[in-house]
């Protein structure tokens, strides 16, 4: 069974392989910021890249490779969770609001 993580409002699903010759590799540790608080999902010890792939959809908006054994992901509202070693997949929670029938991102 794969590993899956929630870290607030971001799902990450462990994947098998590697990260797709398609994504890019970003410039950044942090994996989502909260348009809301100004909070953010980063990396804070480990070697660890961030991708963003050729075409977002709803179960991958980023991959997340870490490379050493482990590294911490922190928020400043969640405990810090270690990720091993491997390749996830990240998604951001979504939800349906009923009154303007739309989905949309959860703002963190």
């Amino acid at each position: 069974m794969p590993e899956i993580i929630r870290h607030g409002d971001l799902l990450l699903r462990k994947l098998e392989g590697g990260v797709p010759k398609s994504a890019t590799a970003l410039n950044t540790l942090t994996l989502a910021e909260g348009e809301a608080t100004g909070h953010h999902h980063t990396i804070t010890s480990g070697q660890a890249v961030i991708y963003a792939p050729a075409s977002v959809t709803e179960s991958v908006q980023k991959y997340i490779e870490v490379k050493s054994k482990k590294a911490e992901l922190t928020h400043q509202e969640h405990k810090p969770v270690n990720l091993s070693q491997g390749v996830y997949g990240l998604s951001i929670e979504r939800e349906y609001n009923p009154t303007d029938k739309v989905i949309r991102q959860v703002l963190d």
